[in-house]
């Protein structure tokens, strides 16, 4: 049995997860146990990598008949190795799709947001470029000075930039991005040793 423990954000408390031959398992820091997954029971995984205003945002889901659970991490962006929960959040990410492999043949893994996430990051591309085209037309029509309106164009061209950024990457309709859970384990351990992975 393999066992990993870590903060998954600053200010959340410590959890640990154990790898058992039937079951994934979490507790709590004392030892109690928060849930238990089966291994024969997860149908799908997804695994969601976002980058944010200097953070990291990554998490795994297991999916099952009956509902998820997400196993995260929230840290601050750099060398994965640097922070000791974040690596040992890849590393308990990179097992427990390892373990997947190794339960089922071709276990494929969608890689971004999908279902009702990805509905969510979509509007909210939507509404930062209207927010950044709002910010445009609300300064030319209250009559703003030129230099005032060039500097809060830049700004405000980020803004639609990155909320078109967002519409494409979650644009629904588009199929889904999966990898093999096998290949995506091999791709994170690469990124804990700080090598260049596929």
């Amino acid at each position: 049995m393999q066992r990993f423990s870590y903060k998954p954000a600053l200010l959340r408390g410590a959890v640990a997860y154990e790898i058992a031959e039937h079951a994934l398992i979490c507790r709590t820091p004392q030892g109690g146990e928060n849930w238990r997954m089966d291994w024969d029971q997860i149908q799908s995984a997804a695994y969601v990598d976002q980058k944010f205003r200097g953070h990291d945002i990554r998490r795994l889901d297991l999916i099952t008949a009956s509902g998820k659970r997400s196993i995260s991490f929230s840290g601050g962006s750099g060398n994965a190795r640097a922070d000791p929960h974040s690596a040992t959040h890849l590393d308990l990410t990179a097992t427990i799709l390892c373990r997947l492999d190794e339960q089922t043949k071709d276990f494929m893994v969608i890689i971004g947001e999908y279902g009702r996430g990805q509905t969510a990051m979509f509007l909210v591309g939507i509404f930062t470029m209207l927010g950044g085209a709002g910010l445009i037309a609300l300064a030319a029509a209250t009559g703003v000075s030129t230099d005032k309106m060039m500097a809060g164009a830049i700004p405000s061209a980020v803004m639609i930039l990155f909320g078109a950024v967002l519409c494409y990457r979650n644009r629904p309709g588009q199929p889904l991005v999966t990898l093999p859970a096998g290949l995506l384990a091999k791709a994170l351990n690469g990124a804990l040793d700080g090598r260049e992975t596929v």
